[in-house]
């Protein structure tokens, strides 16, 4: 059995499709939304932003965070968690650009993971402590689509 060196897979497609421009420092992180139809994107700076990947072009930018996004995940199709170094974790609606709530810790939150079922987030934070934090799910943001 031959193994492909793993430096193959992530070779630059040619032509590139896009370059999407709009950050002010470097990109951390983004995240596939929408079944791979819109890209979210966050930056050192705090923001994050929210691309149309069939047009280029750039929907939203989600402004609260007042230091870096060190992570989001998904909750639905339309919204999703972010949490920064700022303490607080945010709760996004990506049709609109808007926050629906947030939750602020007296500790930095390190880590987080979501109960979709429970409607519930688990957070960790630099002090050791868990947050358990129950959401009014599913969000209005959903409940208006259906």
């Amino acid at each position: 059995m031959a193994l492909t060196p793993a430096r193959a897979a992530l070779q630059r497609p040619e032509p590139e499709v896009l370059t999407l421009v709009g950050h002010e420092g470097p990109v951390k992180d983004a995240l596939l939304v929408d079944e791979g139809r819109h890209a979210l994107s966050w930056s050192l700076q705090g923001a994050l932003e929210l691309w149309d990947l069939q047009r280029g072009q750039l929907l939203h930018t989600l402004a609260g965070h007042e230091d870096i996004v060190r992570e989001t995940i998904p909750l639905t199709t339309n919204v999703v968690l972010s949490r920064s170094d700022d303490r607080t974790l945010r709760l996004w609606d990506l049709n609109s650009g808007a926050q629906l709530a947030s939750y602020h810790a007296d500790a930095t939150i390190t880590a987080m993971a979501f109960s979709k079922p429970l409607g519930r987030i688990f957070a960790g934070d630099a002090l050791g402590r868990i947050h358990l934090i129950q959401l009014n799910w599913p969000p209005s943001a959903e409940r208006r689509r259906t």
